[in-house]
C-alpha cells in the first residue's frame, strides 16, 4: 500500500488505494485515467538555426535571412499504440507580425540500424501555431514500432520562410503499452521537491544492472530528483540544477548493486538547509553527497514505478528529511505489518519411531508467535511410577549395565527440547547376556545414603537410588539486530539449558520408598551439561556437585553455551549437547556419569527405526560420549548468521534450531483462500501417479537441456507422469533442498525470462516473442516472457496488452513447482516440475507465506524440508 506522511495527506485526495503488491508488469486500470509517460528519451534541442526574428518586417520576410526558433522538447506515449511529442515540445520565436507559423516534423529509420527497415516513416505537422507558444505534434498509433531506432528533425514555417531542419535527434522507441505504465500515479504534487523531503519504497528487481526509476515527479524537461538504479553505478539518489537539457546532475552513486530476486527497501533523505542527499539501502546507509545547487521544484504527479521492471510495495513520501534511526524504524516497521488473511504455515508432527514427540507449529505473517511457543520444565516432567501406558504420550523405557531408565520423555519442536525420565542407579544389576545379577561397579554410591538426622541408610542389594531428570534446551530465533527477537537480549546464535533435579528417594525392589526425598542426603550430585561433537562451547552456569538435600530445596539449574570467537558465520553449524548427571564416587576422579538421553536406537529394530528418522530428520549422530561408539538420539543444535526475510516477512538475522524436527510447509485450502490456486497447483503437481497432464508436459527423449525449445502441447508421443519431490504425505517422496538467489534464478529462466520456439518444425511454429534473432528485446519485456503463455495461451489472450505476439496479462503470474527457491528446481532440466498460470495476487502472497516459512525455521541454502496440502 501506498502511505503518506501526515504533512503531505493533502495532496492525495483523489488517491486510490491498492490491494496487495503490485508488479510493473500489470498496470492497475484504476489510474489508467491519468497516465502520460515519456516515450522516447531524447536531448531537447536548446535551438534551431541559432537566430531570432529582428526588427520590424513586412509579412514574408526574413531580415537577414534568419529562421525562427524551435526548441524541442519531450516525445511521449498517450495510450495505447498512440505515440506523440508531450505537450507543449515546440516553442517558436516572436513574429513581429504575429503570423501564425506552421511546425513540421520528420522521422525515419536510424541509417546505421539494420534489420527493421530503411527511409522515412512519418512526416507531419501542425498548422496556426501562435507566435512565441508552444505546441506539440501527434505521432499516428501504429506508425512506430517498439524496439526501433530511429532518428528525427524539426523546423518552423513562416509564410514563404522556413528554418533550417533541426539536426537529426538519434533515439530508440520505447512504446508505452497499456500495462506497461507506473504502477501508480496520482493526481497532483504530493511533495515540494525544493524543500527537504524523504522518499522510500520496497522493492524486488531481477536484474541488477536495470536502469531503473522509482519514484519521480517530472518537469517537462527532467525530474528534480531521481530514486532509483543504473548499471554503471548501482542504486542511486540525484538531483538535476534545473527544469533543462543541459541540467547539472549531482548526488549519491553508491556503487552498491541492489539485491536481486529478494525485496529490499531503499530510502532517499534530502535535506534542503544543507543540501544533503543520503541514499538507505534496508535501512542502513549506502552513500551521501552534498549538492553544489539547490533543489527546484516539479509541481507534477508523483509516478510510482515510473521506469522499472519488477515489483514496489510500501512506498512512503514525506515532507522532512527522516534522520538515519527514521529510516531504520520505516524498515523495520514495514516488516513487522501483518499481511492480510494470514495464511497459514505449520511443521507437521514427525512420523519418527514410538518414544519421540517430534513437532512445531507456526501461522505465517501471524503474531501470534505460535512457532516460537516455549517448553519449559513443568511441560517436560516425566509422569510418576504409576504411569499407565498411555500411548498419547512418548515415552520410551530401556536398561542399560548399572543403572535403568524408565519412562523417559522425549519432547522436540524447532526451538525447543526436552527430555525427562526416572533413573535408578542399582546396587545390583541385571546382566543383559546370562539375566543373572551382578553386584554393581560403583555400589560404594550408595553406601553413602542417609537420613538428614545423621542416620545411615541400610542398603539391601536390589535397593536404588532414584530421582529424576529434567533439562529442557531453548535455542533463539534472531531479529533485525542479530538479537533474539522478542526481547533482544541475547544473541541469535546462544541457547540456554535447564535442569532439575527432584523426587530423591531410596527404594525396594518393589519400588516402594524407603527414604523420601525430604529426608535424604549424603549423595551428591552435580549437573553437568556440555558439548560433543560440534564447535559450540559451554559459557556460564554451575556445574558443581550439590547434595540431594540442597536439590531437594532448590531444584533447578540454568546454563548457558555460545559459539566462539572467529567462528566462520557463512556456515551452518551443528553441535551436540546433552546433560549428564555426575555422581562422584568414594575415591577422588572416581564417580558415575549418567548420560541424560536415550539410546534407543541400538536393537533389532535398529534398521528400521534409523530409516524412520534419517527419512524425516537430519540423521543420528553418531557419538562415543561414554567411550563406546552407541548410535543415540543426540540432541543437535544447528546454528546460522544469515539474514532472511522481506516485507511482510520480518527480517530474521539468525538463529539456532533443534535439526532433528522436521520442517513441513503446510498449505490449507479453507485457511488459505488468499492462495488457493496456488495450493491447488502443487497439490496436482505432487500426485506422481496422475500429474503427467501438467506443464510443461514430459515425454521420453525430449531433450530439456534447451529451454528454448520447450515440448509441445499435443504429439502423437503421450507425456508420462513426472517424478516431482517435496510430498509430506508420501513417505517415499524426497525432501526439498534451499538454494541461493543465483541458482533461483537459473530455474525461472528455464521456462521465464527468454526467447524461446514452440512448435518447431510444424507449420504452427511461433517464436516468442516473433521478432528476429538479431533484434534486442528489452529487459522488461523479456521478463514477462514464459511458457506458461503458451500452455495456458487462453487465460492470458483475453488482454488487450501484446508485446509481439506475446500478450502481457498482468493479472497473471507463471507460478512454478517445485519452488524456484530450491534444488529441485526446473534448473535441473529433467522435466519434473510444473507451471501453472495463476493470480498473480495468490502468488504474492503465496509468496510471502513461503518466506516467512523459510526464516522463521531457518531455512537457508543447503536445508531440506517439504510440502504438504490439507483441506
Amino acid at each position: 500500500m501506498f502511505e503518506i506522511g501526515n504533512e503531505c495527506a493533502g495532496g492525495f485526495a483523489a488517491w486510490r488505494r491498492m490491494r496487495g503488491r503490485g508488479s510493473v508488469e500489470h498496470a492497475r486500470p484504476a489510474f489508467s485515467e491519468h497516465r502520460k509517460h515519456d516515450l522516447l528519451d531524447v536531448v531537447p534541442l536548446s535551438e534551431v538555426g541559432g537566430h531570432r526574428w529582428e526588427g520590424n518586417q513586412r509579412p514574408g520576410h526574413v531580415q537577414d535571412e534568419s529562421p525562427p526558433v524551435v526548441l524541442l522538447g519531450d516525445v511521449a506515449a498517450s495510450g495505447a499504440g498512440f505515440a506523440g511529442i508531450k505537450e507543449s515540445p515546440l516553442r517558436t520565436g516572436p513574429d513581429p507580425t504575429g503570423q501564425a507559423m506552421r511546425a513540421e516534423a520528420e522521422i525515419e529509420h536510424d541509417p546505421a540500424a539494420t534489420g527493421q527497415g530503411s527511409g522515412q516513416i512519418w512526416a507531419g505537422a501542425m498548422d496556426g501555431v501562435a507566435s512565441g507558444t508552444q505546441a506539440s505534434i501527434a505521432v499516428p498509433a501504429d506508425t512506430l514500432t517498439d524496439g526501433w531506432k530511429i532518428r528525427w528533425r524539426l523546423r518552423a514555417v513562416a509564410g514563404d520562410a522556413a528554418s533550417a531542419w533541426s539536426d537529426w535527434q538519434q533515439v530508440t522507441v520505447d512504446v508505452v503499452q497499456p500495462g506497461e505504465e507506473p504502477l501508480a500515479q496520482t493526481t497532483g504534487p504530493v511533495i515540494r521537491t525544493d524543500q527537504s523531503f524523504t522518499a522510500a519504497a520496497w522493492l524486488r528487481w531481477s536484474d541488477k544492472d536495470g536502469d531503473y526509476t522509482v519514484l519521480e515527479q517530472k518537469g517537462t524537461r527532467q525530474a528534480p530528483f531521481r530514486l532509483g538504479n543504473t548499471a554503471e553505478h548501482g542504486l542511486v539518489f540525484t538531483f538535476t540544477s534545473a527544469d533543462a537539457t543541459d541540467a547539472t546532475v549531482e548526488g549519491v552513486l553508491s556503487g552498491v548493486e541492489p539485491p536481486i530476486d529478494e525485496w529490499f527497501h531503499v530510502a532517499g533523505t534530502y535535506d534542503a538547509a544543507t543540501r544533503t542527499a543520503t541514499l538507505y539501502l534496508n535501512g542502513a546507509q549506502a552513500g551521501t553527497a552534498q549538492l553544489s545547487f539547490p533543489a527546484w521544484d516539479a509541481q507534477a504527479p508523483l509516478r510510482i514505478g515510473a521506469a522499472m521492471a519488477g515489483s514496489m510495495d510500501e512506498t512512503v513520501a514525506y515532507q522532512r528529511p527522516l534522520s538515519a534511526s527514521g529510516v531504520a524504524d520505516l524498515f523495520t516497521q514495514a516488516q513487522a505489518a501483518t499481511a492480510p488473511a494470514a495464511p497459514s504455515v505449520t511443521v507437521s508432527p514427525a512420523r519418527t519411531s514410538p518414544g519421540i514427540t517430534t513437532s512445531a507449529s507456526s501461522t505465517a505473517a501471524a503474531d501470534d508467535g505460535s512457532f516460537y511457543r516455549r517448553v519449559d520444565l513443568e511441560d517436560c516432567l516425566a509422569l510418576d511410577d504409576n504411569y499407565d501406558g498411555d500411548t498419547a504420550d512418548s515415552y520410551v523405557t530401556w536398561m542399560k549395565g548399572e543403572y535403568a531408565f524408565g519412562q523417559s520423555r522425549i519432547h522436540e519442536s524447532t526451538y525447543n527440547y526436552c527430555w525427562s525420565s526416572y533413573i535408578y542407579v542399582l546396587e545390583f544389576a541385571e546382566n543383559p547376556f546370562t539375566g543373572g545379577m551382578v553386584r554393581a561397579a560403583k555400589r560404594s554410591l550408595l553406601k553413602k545414603a542417609k537420613k538428614k538426622s545423621g542416620q545411615s541408610v541400610e542398603v539391601e542389594d536390589d535397593d536404588a537410588f532414584r530421582f529424576r531428570a529434567t533439562w529442557v534446551m531453548h535455542t533463539y530465533l534472531g531479529g533485525t539486530g542479530g538479537k533474539e527477537f522478542s526481547e533482544g537480549q541475547l544473541f541469535a546464535q546462544s541457547f540456554k539449558v535447564f535442569t532439575r533435579f527432584d523426587q530423591f528417594a531410596i527404594v525396594d525392589g518393589d519400588g516402594d520408598v524407603k527414604v523420601p526425598s525430604g529426608d535424604l542426603s549424603g549423595i551428591e550430585i552435580a549437573s553437568h551439561p556440555g558439548q560433543g561433537l560440534g564447535e559450540c562451547r559451554y559459557q556460564s552456569g554451575s556445574r558443581k556437585e550439590r547434595d540431594v538435600s540442597a536439590w531437594h530445596a532448590a531444584p533447578d539449574a540454568e546454563f548457558m553455551f555460545g559459539w566462539p570467537d572467529g567462528i566462520d558465520k557463512n556456515r551452518v553449524h551443528r553441535c551436540e549437547v546433552g546433560v549428564v548427571a555426575f555422581i562422584p564416587g568414594e575415591d577422588v576422579g572416581t564417580g558415575l556419569a549418567i548420560p541424560l538421553w536415550s539410546r534407543k536406537l541400538v536393537d533389532s529394530r535398529f534398521m528400521l527405526e534409523q530409516e524412520k528418522i534419517l527419512r524425516h530428520g537430519s540423521g543420528i549422530p553418531v557419538s562415543d560420549w561414554d567411550g563406546a561408539p552407541y548410535t543415540e538420539l543426540v540432541p543437535e543444535v544447528q546454528c546460522d548468521w544469515q539474514k532472511l526475510g522481506g516485507p511482510r516477512t520480518p527480517t530474521r538475522i539468525g538463529g539456532c534450531i533443534i535439526p532433528s524436527v522436521p520442517r513441513v510447509f503446510v498449505m490449507s485450502k479453507s485457511k488459505n483462500p488468499d492462495f488457493v490456486e496456488v495450493i491447488n497447483h502443487i497439490e496436482k503437481a505432487l500426485k506422481q501417479r496422475n500429474n503427467a497432464d501438467t506443464a510443461p508436459p514430459k515425454r521420453p527423449g525430449h531433450d530439456w537441456t534447451k529451454p528454448e525449445l520447450p515440448p509441445a502441447k499435443t504429439t502423437i508421443a503421450l507425456p508420462v507422469n513426472k517424478v516431482i519431490p517435496g510430498n509430506w504425505a508420501d513417505v517415499t517422496s524426497k525432501p526439498l533442498t534451499k538454494v541461493n538467489t543465483t541458482d533461483a534464478t537459473i530455474n525461472r529462466r528455464q521456462f521465464s525470462g527468454l526467447r524461446f520456439t514452440t512448435d518447431a518444425g510444424t507449420t504452427d511454429v511461433k517464436r516468442w516473442p516473433n521478432v528476429p534473432d538479431d533484434f534486442v528485446v528489452p529487459p522488461r519485456e523479456l521478463a514477462g516472457v514464459n511458457y506458461c503463455k503458451y500452455y495456458f495461451y487462453d487465460q492470458y489472450a483475453v488482454t488487450r496488452s501484446w508485446y509481439y505476439g506475446v500478450p502481457k496479462a498482468g493479472w497473471l503470474n507463471c507460478d512454478e513447482y517445485p519452488f524456484a527457491s530450491t534444488k529441485e528446481g526446473a534448473g535441473r532440466q529433467d522435466g519434473n516440475y510444473s507451471i501453472r498460470a495463476v493470480s498473480k495476487d495468490d502468488n504474492i502472497l503465496h509468496g510471502r507465506a513461503l518466506n516467512r516459512f523459510y526464516s522463521d525455521y531457518r531455512v537457508v541454502p543447503g536445508e531440506q524440508f517439504w510440502v504438504k496440502v490439507v483441506s
